[in-house]
């Protein structure tokens, strides 16, 4: 090929280049050209339609206010508004009463009304109520709850407890049920109050293994604020909590003030369940708080003797009311469903565990000779503190009651 030729190439080649591209100029161009008239429009039409539209401007504080209020009127006046709930209980769980956490949703107080999960979760029970309607007879009847242990752990106790006992039992839900939710649930919807038990180390872990998840004296306070966390957020819908204590709580006081400190301060109430604890941190600590403290007054495992429904009605007949604590064994729960069916012949009346609060109000504690609880003051529901008076029992402590 000679130089001509390959100078005419070469133009040929600069002219292709400069055709193609004023081509995707073009193009280009004519893409742009249409995004314009189409972004024209659009803002057009978008005026036109602002210009027809009604827009209602609300102020953040007036909205958060009557959001606030609806709920707080849901929580207190639940039957005012039943599509919120949970068979005959308030449905769980409430806004405003739980946080959210990396172990899933704590109970705590709701900040703007002072709600707790006490007031918002247990059974309803107006005890001025029931004396009006039962005149002069009410005072003469001793009341008595019953709460049934371990509820959840065993499925076939559980549902057993759910089919023979009446809505006015309360259940201690254990958090190492493979389904605590669904169960609180299923014990809501029938009518039953639920609180939550907080395994803690007993005097002898031969006997009375709490668990994995239990509240020890030997750990850390961080280590043990982790296992109160993950038993708390197992559910929800619980009215407290209860935990069976002893003296090893004096093994490391100020540990333990500062956990169940921690639990109480988000609104929960307490149950004892060990029937003499031979301390007083959690109540100090419940009435520090605000939150009921209640005691239980027996472990019932047959029905004539010791430790016994015979015992229980000699206590409740002497202090006007009392709450036993049932093994969730299939033979007691049939034992209590049969007390129950007579229980107005007996001469008593069953109320819900959280109901003690409002039942010693109304009831006079003669001086007992002898004993160091006759200066007691009795305090009312109006400022959350309850102050049981001392009774005698057995004078050992109970370790498992399971185990007994």
């Amino acid at each position: 090929m000679n130089i001509l030729e390959n100078k005419i190439l070469q133009d040929i080649d600069k002219k292709s280049f400069l055709q193609g591209m004023a081509v995707v100029a073009a193009i280009y161009l004519l893409l742009l050209f249409y995004a314009m008239l189409s972004t024209g429009y659009s803002l057009q039409a978008l005026e036109s339609r602002l210009a027809s539209e009604e827009v209602v401007i609300t102020y953040p504080q007036d909205s958060e206010y009557h959001s606030r209020e609806e709920e707080f009127n849901t929580a207190t006046n639940p039957a005012d508004h039943k599509e919120q709930l949970e068979g005959k209980l308030a449905k769980a769980p409430i806004s405003g009463l739980f946080e959210k956490s990396e172990y899933g949703i704590l109970p705590v107080i709701r900040p703007y009304d002072r709600m707790d999960s006490f007031d918002a979760y247990k059974k309803p029970f107006d005890e001025n109520a029931y004396i009006d309607s039962h005149k002069n007879s009410s005072l003469k009847l001793p009341a008595v709850a019953f709460i049934v242990y371990n509820y959840g752990l065993s499925p076939k106790n559980s549902k057993t407890a759910l089919d023979m006992l009446p809505e006015e039992v309360s259940f201690l839900l254990s958090p190492y049920s493979q389904s605590p939710d669904t169960w609180s649930k299923l014990a809501r919807k029938k009518g039953h109050e639920i609180w939550l038990n907080i395994p803690i180390e007993n005097g002898d872990l031969r006997f009375s293994d709490p668990g994995t998840a239990a509240i020890l004296s030997r750990s850390t306070i961080a280590e043990n604020k982790k296992k109160l966390y993950w038993s708390l957020s197992r559910t929800s819908g619980y009215a407290g909590i209860a935990s069976f204590t002893d003296s090893t709580i004096s093994k490391s006081p100020k540990m333990f003030k500062k956990i169940f400190s921690d639990a109480l301060e988000r609104g929960l109430g307490y149950i004892e369940l060990n029937p003499k604890p031979r301390h007083d941190l959690l109540k100090a600590i419940s009435f520090k708080t605000g939150e009921p403290y209640i005691g239980s007054d027996l472990w019932i495992y047959k029905a004539q003797g010791r430790d016994s429904f015979a015992q229980f009605e000699d206590i409740a007949r002497k202090k006007g009311f009392a709450l036993a604590v049932i093994p969730p064994y299939p033979q007691n729960i049939k034992m209590l469903r049969i007390w129950l069916s007579s229980i107005k012949e007996r001469g008593f009346r069953l109320i819900p565990a959280s109901a003690i609060i409002d039942v010693q109000e109304n009831i006079q504690y003669p001086p007992e000779t002898g004993d160091n609880n006759a200066d007691d003051v009795k305090d009312t529901r109006e400022d959350k503190l309850s102050n049981l008076p001392l009774h005698k029992l057995n004078r050992e402590d109970r370790i498992e009651p399971e185990f007994h």
